[in-house]
């Protein structure tokens, strides 16, 4: 079991995130301020567009998995 940490506003992408990774058995935390204790997670999933995104990969990049919008840039 993995404590994975979700940053995203988006309900319908945090409602499937935490749908999947608990039914592997994951915990799931969702992120909402800037301020984490990023010893806390194993991997931050980060949504690209969250307004924290930019900030939160700059510092803990290593221990985040970025994702966007598959609309984005077409």
């Amino acid at each position: 079991m993995a404590n994975i940490g979700l940053l995203s506003r988006d309900v319908i992408t945090k409602t499937r995130v935490l749908e999947t990774l608990e039914e592997q058995g994951h915990r799931l935390t969702m992120i909402t301020t800037s301020s984490f204790d990023v010893g806390a997670f194993d991997m931050i999933l980060v949504d690209m567009d969250d307004s924290m995104a930019e900030l939160v990969l700059k510092n803990y990049g290593y221990k985040c998995m970025a994702f966007g919008s598959a609309n984005d840039g077409g």
